[in-house]
C-alpha cells in the first residue's frame, strides 16, 4: 500500500484512482497471478477468522471453568464448616493451602504462566478489595453470620 501511495502522489492522483487503473490492468493481463494471489489473501482471512472464532471459544471456556471452581470452592468451604471444630482460622488456612498447592502445582509444570498467575492475582485482589467496599454489612439479610460468610 505505501507503493502504492508512493506511485499515486508521483503522479499528482488519488489513491483511488490509482488503485482503479492498477486494477484494470491487473485483470487485463491476468494469466492467472491474480487469482492465485487472491486464493493466498483468502486462505489467509479464512484462517485468522477460525483463529478469532477458536479464542473466544477457549476465552468462554476459561471464564466457565473459572465459574464453576468458583462454585466448587464455594461448596467445599461451606462443607467444611459444617464439621465439628471448624473455625473461620482453619477454614481459611485450608482453603490458603489449597491454593498455594495448586499455584505451586502450576509453576511447576508451566513456569511460564507464573507472571500472568501473578498479574491475574494482584487484578483479582484489586477486585475483591473493591466488591468488599460495596458488600452489605453481616447480618444484613437478618441472619447474623449466615450466608456462607465467617461471623
Amino acid at each position: 500500500m505505501l507503493r502504492l501511495a508512493a506511485k499515486a502522489r508521483k503522479r499528482d492522483l488519488s489513491m483511488s484512482t490509482t488503485t482503479r487503473r492498477l486494477l484494470r490492468i491487473a485483470l487485463d493481463n491476468d494469466d492467472g497471478e491474480v487469482d492465485a494471489a487472491l486464493d493466498t489473501e483468502m486462505r489467509e482471512e479464512r484462517q485468522a477468522r477460525g483463529t478469532r472464532a477458536l479464542a473466544s471459544r477457549m476465552a468462554f471456556l476459561l471464564v466457565w471453568i473459572i465459574y464453576d471452581l468458583g462454585d466448587i470452592k464455594a461448596l467445599a468451604s461451606n462443607t467444611l464448616g459444617m464439621q465439628k471444630g471448624a473455625t473461620p482460622e482453619l477454614l481459611t488456612d485450608i482453603l490458603k493451602q489449597a491454593t498455594r498447592n495448586t499455584q505451586a502445582a502450576l509453576a511447576r509444570k508451566r513456569p511460564e504462566l507464573t507472571p500472568l498467575v501473578e498479574a491475574v492475582e494482584q487484578w483479582l485482589a484489586a477486585a475483591q478489595e473493591t466488591d468488599e467496599e460495596t458488600l452489605p454489612r453481616p447480618g444484613a439479610n437478618g441472619k447474623s453470620g449466615r450466608g456462607g460468610r465467617p461471623v
